[in-house]
């Protein structure tokens, strides 16, 4: 979700898949969230939107099985690969330099941040769309995000997961 928690400015929706693109703006704008996730992102592979869709679940009690999880892969990694990490590897490549950057690189690298997120925004709709009727299982708790994010996360380091873990709790 782009690498900074500024996109909360963005319009939020109040359809179905709104209910998670508002869930992901709150979510990622708490302390530590971007950080972690931006870092799952770079150092271990992770689809910083199945992380987010991973707590969302494990809020509402349902637990992301293998197929579950198989489905969440197989629905963002169309859209990931050929639009959303072009245009974030755009962005990085043109990100101004602090006081060399004309007006036009700084118009240019707001645009590809916005057609980044406004990517992001599509695949949430569209995971949305596969998650939303899912129902809950089990109570919430700690141990449920854990697992959640683990299956989402790929080779992550147990003291990553554990900051975005505590970062992410609604009950902190």
């Amino acid at each position: 979700m782009g690498e900074s928690a500024d996109f909360m400015a963005s319009e939020t929706d109040s359809s179905q898949s709104g209910v998670l693109w508002d869930y992901a703006l709150e979510r990622y704008a708490r302390d530590g969230v971007a950080e972690c996730c931006v870092a799952l992102q770079d150092e271990a592979g992770a689809n910083v939107l199945l992380i987010i869709v991973a707590a969302y679940l494990a809020e509402r009690g349902i637990p992301l099985t293998g197929p579950r999880v198989q489905v969440l892969v197989s629905g963002a990694s169309a859209l990931q690969a050929s639009l959303i990490e072009p245009l974030r590897a755009l962005r990085r490549a043109n990100r101004p330099l602090d006081g060399e950057a004309c007006e036009r690189q700084r118009d240019t690298y707001q645009s590809l941040k916005q057609a980044e997120l406004e990517a992001e925004r599509w695949q949430l709709a569209q995971l949305a769309e596969l998650v939303l009727p899912w129902n809950p299982e089990q109570v919430p708790t700690r141990q449920l995000l854990q697992r959640n994010i683990r299956a989402v996360a790929g080779a992550a380091e147990k003291s990553m997961l554990d900051r975005l873990v505590r970062a992410l709790r609604t009950d902190r």
